[in-house]
């Protein structure tokens, strides 16, 4: 509760304004109602839809494909794991990031051919690329958008080398962990300062080595979204100072989303939908490397904002203060019978604008259901909002609008409200 206190102390001192706390710390009312207004990027397009009779005709019509797509994923899973198995037999943990001798690339190569026909039996049958993936010399980094696991399978296919940054979690999975070896990727738990500050020492080491390693290939949003937004960066990618090049991956779709976020169907569920389409779209962008100036090379955050940009606009899409903490947040919400779609406050401007720390955010929405009760469905009104963080009642025109969800979500946590009189 140190932290809850620490923000109800903040907001007492700031009584004599008139507006609400997030506004009184400096943020600009139009920016906090884009934010309000910005896509949620963790839900399917498809979320709450339902089944329709197109589902129902595709699925009998695909019925007899399913299993004959299931068989030559199986193998092609199979062969793959057998050839990553071989990549990776006898080499010592500490020469798996160094670069690997000619028979072992060899078996690195078969390693990619049976992960393009786990692909094909997925339904991509054919990709479109605008541009070509940059060699080592020009790009050492490359930075990718975040939808699922099929744009990673993908990405090492068309690289000569290519090191991805995994979540242990991910890499922890039925053979993505002999794949993910014979990739010589990097795993970070993200919960772990030590996990995250040894894989950036890596992604350094690797960026900026002499030798002919991979390339290392980062998802910087840090987790899967629905491709409406790019949420927040993590500056691991810009920190080393080296060219990084950007790659966009879309998903043109109409029936099936295949992105693996909150409210689409689970892991395995996925494959099997993928299997179950006629064909799957996906279109690859590889945009020139971008080179940090002296000045982002001393300050990465700005180098990661200029990229950062340049991927959305190139994408059609906003940027949003949304992280991996509000998929834990989404998580916890599900257990609290919250609404999910309404449970990612943006973590990013709720941590820089109230001060609150991730691992306060659990308890806060703990508080936050309590205030709302079991009819509200995840709403609180500006008043009871503004009791809840100990400020003056907003103007009475607002007062009957439901709370900003970042910040409804976030600080109304700190005290409870006194019970109507």
């Amino acid at each position: 509760m140190a932290a809850v206190e620490a923000v109800r102390q903040r907001n007492s001192s700031m009584h004599h304004h008139s507006s609400p706390p997030a506004v009184a710390a400096g943020a600009d009312r139009h920016e906090l109602a884009a934010r309000q207004r910005a896509p949620q990027p963790f839900i399917p397009s498809t979320y709450g839809r339902g089944w329709r009779a197109y589902d129902v005709a595709k699925h009998l019509a695909t019925a007899a494909l399913v299993p004959l797509r299931a068989t030559l994923l199986l193998v092609c899973l199979c062969s793959a794991w057998l050839f990553g198995a071989l990549v990776t037999a006898g080499l010592p943990e500490e020469e798996r990031l160094r670069p690997l001798p000619p028979a072992r690339r060899a078996l690195q190569s078969a390693v990619k051919l049976s992960v393009r026909g786990v692909l094909f039996s997925m339904g991509y049958h054919r990709v479109v690329e605008r541009g070509v993936p940059a060699p080592r010399e020009q790009a050492p980094i490359v930075v990718c958008n975040h939808r699922g696991y099929v744009e990673p399978m993908y990405l090492c296919t068309r690289y000569r080398g290519l090191s991805l940054v995994s979540a242990k979690e991910t890499a922890a999975m039925p053979f993505v962990s002999t794949m993910a070896a014979a990739f010589q990727a990097i795993q970070v738990d993200r919960l772990s300062p030590t996990s995250r500050h040894g894989a950036a020492e890596a992604i350094g080491r690797q960026a900026t080595s002499d030798e002919d390693v991979p390339q290392v290939c980062i998802f910087p949003e840090g987790t899967c979204t629905n491709g409406r937004a790019l949420v927040a960066f993590k500056v691991g990618a810009f920190a080393p100072g080296t060219a990084v090049q950007p790659v966009l991956v879309r998903f043109p779709h109409a029936h099936f989303d295949p992105s693996w976020v909150w409210g689409n169907l689970p892991y395995y569920g996925l494959w099997l939908a993928h299997m179950a389409q006629f064909s799957n779209e996906m279109h690859v962008t590889y945009l020139d490397p971008v080179r940090p100036t002296a000045a982002e090379r001393e300050a990465p955050h700005k180098f990661m904002a200029r990229v950062r940009s340049l991927m959305a606009a190139e994408l059609g899409v906003p940027t949003t203060g949304h992280s991996a903490d509000d998929v834990r947040m989404q998580a916890h919400a599900l257990q609290l019978r919250l609404p999910i779609e309404s449970a990612c406050p943006q973590m990013d401007h709720v941590q820089r604008t109230f001060g609150l720390q991730r691992q306060h955010g659990r308890e806060a929405m703990d508080l936050f259901a309590g205030l709302c009760g079991k009819e509200a469905r995840g709403r609180l009104d500006a008043g009871a909002w503004a009791r809840a963080i100990g400020e003056r009642p907003v103007a009475a025109s607002s007062a009957s609008a439901p709370a900003p969800r970042p910040a409804a979500a976030a600080v109304a946590g700190v005290k409870r409200p006194p019970a109507p009189g």
